[in-house]
């Protein structure tokens, strides 16, 4: 629901309708002494000035779509058809190296990249969610031949980054100027380094 086109922000010379100026109203009192509106100013051609609006509501005025429909009816007249595109890349490397028969490398390499789009009812309140991740691991199994035993030693890093960010559309609206992208940042704790090690 938006306000018509022929009406926004303040024209309802087309409506059809009579707008009277609320700070022009005459009150009088009833046999009950309930304080009642009897008379009130209409605003000219059922134009409101601009000046009775607050400036920062005419701002954000900037930021709604036009109505889809011509006419001043306030229901159901905004439509709108979105794809929901969703872009997903992932890279796998394993590497195995046989150094000598006592001495076996095993490293593997894993990235992903998600990017997403969150549908919202209008173009100014969707965002991106992105989502990068990375995992690298290198590990080692040795046999020392003195002692006939198998060492293991292996490292490891996990990284998990997710982020939301979001743009205003509308970016040759003076509003839009001082507002900047909004973006939020998470870091999961499972980013840290992984050491192990291990004989038999």
């Amino acid at each position: 629901m938006l306000p018509p086109t022929a009406c926004a922000p303040a024209n309802f010379s087309a409506s059809g309708r009579n707008i009277f100026d609320p700070l022009s109203r005459v009150f009088s009192t009833d046999a009950q002494g309930n304080i009642k509106a009897v008379s009130a100013v209409q605003f000219p051609n059922n134009v409101i000035p601009v000046s009775r609006f607050n400036p920062v509501s005419l701002k954000l005025l900037e930021f709604y779509p036009k109505a889809a429909t011509s006419s001043d009816n306030i229901l159901g007249n905004f439509t709108r058809q979105r794809p929901r595109p969703i872009t997903w890349e992932q890279f796998n490397q394993r590497i195995d190296f046989l150094e000598t028969t006592k001495s076996t490398w095993f490293g593997r390499l894993s990235w992903g990249d998600d990017d997403s789009k969150e549908i919202a009812d209008f173009p100014d309140q969707e965002a991106n969610i992105l989502t990068k991740t990375w995992q690298a691991m290198a590990s080692n199994i040795r046999t020392v031949s003195r002692r006939s035993s198998m060492n293991s030693a292996s490292a490891g890093h996990n990284s998990i980054t997710t982020r939301s960010a979001s743009t205003p559309t509308n970016a040759t609206s003076p509003a839009n100027s001082a507002l900047p992208a909004c973006s939020r940042r998470y870091r999961f704790p499972g980013a840290l380094p992984l050491l192990a090690s291990a004989s038999v």
